[in-house]
């Protein structure tokens, strides 16, 4: 793991620095499994939202505190992510939001941020076979179904998170044991002691184990390294085209290219 891990991170934020402790899980699952970093704030009495597609009945268990809202076999879109925060009581500022979705995570997170909200830290998880400077990420499309990663036509890449942080004012912190990153407010920077990653050079430091394109046939580790781009963008393409050909009969809409603010001429 490079950086602070969330629960690390909130530990410290918690100390006073947010005034809002609510916390956002979408994608909650039990509400504990994975090393969740919402589950530890749930602990501590933090309110907020338990949110996922399925029906997920450890989340009962597991979550049993009157302030943690369940919403579940509660399906999230880029269209509805925003009323159903708003609707059920999470402040425009709140303290921490996680997305793990296997699917569209940068389409809702990007809906999160473009209606206004600001969490001190969002944990997201990533499609680590993209490396850096890559940008990648899965748009949403009505035939999409979340495949637990399957085939390797899921996620953002972590260029892609990288550059949606820009836009809306955030840094990221850590790159998870799972496969995950962690981004803190950049106006909250001052007040921690962790700086934002080298998210090239430490992603390369990153052994992440997750290679799910061996599922549809396709070596990712050869995208490692390499700056030949127009070739690596190519075989990318043609990569996400099989990939999701093979899990759903069609190829799904998907962006590829470049953060040119990485790369060295």
């Amino acid at each position: 793991m490079l950086g602070p891990t969330s629960v690390m991170v909130s530990a410290e934020l918690a100390k006073g620095i947010s005034p809002n402790k609510f916390v956002v899980n979408i994608g909650c699952h039990d509400g504990k499994s994975h090393n969740d970093p919402c589950y530890p704030l749930f602990q501590a009495g933090y309110p907020g939202l338990a949110i996922d597609g399925k029906e997920m009945p450890g989340v009962h268990e597991n979550l049993n505190f009157d302030n943690v809202k369940k919403l579940l076999k509660q399906f999230v879109y880029p269209q509805n992510v925003a009323e159903l925060l708003r609707s059920n009581g999470c402040p425009e500022q709140f303290h921490m939001l996680k997305i793990d979705v296997d699917g569209i995570d940068g389409d809702i997170l990007a809906s999160v941020l473009a209606a206004g909200f600001r969490p001190d830290f969002i944990q997201v998880e990533i499609q680590p076979e993209f490396p850096p400077p890559v940008v990648f990420s899965v748009k949403q499309h009505a035939l999409f179904m979340p495949r637990a990663g399957r085939g390797g036509f899921y996620g953002i890449s972590i260029s892609g998170v990288e550059i949606m942080g820009r836009v809306f004012g955030y840094s990221i912190v850590s790159i998870g044991a799972g496969h995950d990153v962690l981004c803190i407010r950049d106006d909250l920077l001052p007040k921690t002691s962790f700086p934002a990653l080298d998210t090239v050079t430490d992603f390369y430091r990153w052994k992440h184990r997750f290679l799910h394109f061996r599922q549809s046939g396709i070596d990712s580790t050869r995208w490692r390294g390499r700056q030949d781009w127009n070739e690596l963008l190519a075989e990318m393409f043609q990569a996400c085209i099989f990939a999701s050909q093979a899990a759903y009969g069609v190829a799904l809409p998907f962006e590829l290219g470049l953060d040119w603010s990485k790369i060295k001429t």
